[in-house]
């Protein structure tokens, strides 16, 4: 791919991208949930604490025109850093029985959507999931560890790995949304648990 055709690939999928969080958030294109993986602490080596992290991730779905949209979109937190991370794909099917990739077939085509964009794309569709049977249904089966290797005291003591047990127990999967990006909402929720019965 060349740097001109990779440089229109990154601006029809930004404006597609846009387009269909406007179409979200003015109540036009309703997006159902076809998977969600709720709020789960992992780490990179159990090792590092540095490494531990809180993510969740959904798949989603509509029809607008004559195309089927699918879109995963994947975030999380680093306990100790603080730092949010949210990435996604956006694929559509014309109809004609192939998928037109916009983004993830290549590591650096995975990265075409401003990180800001995919937040507000996140944003429109989370409120209308967060009551699917997909949401209410996930993790019946998963533990919030990813696995039974005890993690340090200063992961497991620490105020984000509480709040993000709390917000998954709560399936309060927006506010884990929200807090990947809004420090100043994190804070909020950070104090209100602190002072919690």
């Amino acid at each position: 791919m060349t740097n001109t055709e990779f440089g229109l690939l990154r601006e029809e999928s930004n404006y597609l991208l846009r387009q269909l969080t406007d179409l979200a958030n003015r109540g036009l294109l309703t997006w159902e949930c076809t998977q969600y993986h709720p709020i789960q602490l992992s780490a990179e080596d159990d090792d590092e604490p540095a490494s531990f992290f809180l993510s969740h991730s959904f798949d989603v779905s509509t029809s607008y025109g004559q195309r089927t949209y699918y879109a995963e979109v994947y975030e999380s937190l680093r306990i100790l850093s603080g730092i949010g991370f949210i990435m996604m794909q956006l694929d559509f099917d014309d109809g004609q029985g192939q998928s037109k990739v916009k983004s993830g077939e290549d590591p650096n085509v995975l990265c075409l959507f401003p990180s800001a964009d995919m937040y507000a794309f996140a944003s429109a569709v989370l409120p209308q999931i967060k009551d699917s049977a997909a949401v209410e249904s996930a993790g019946a089966d998963e533990a919030f560890r990813y696995d039974d290797d005890p993690q340090p005291d200063c992961i497991r003591e620490h105020p984000l790995t509480k709040l993000g047990m709390t917000l998954r127990s709560d399936r309060r999967i927006y506010d884990f949304h929200a807090i990947v990006m809004d420090e100043g909402f994190r804070k909020k929720l950070l104090v209100a648990l602190e002072h919690s019965p």
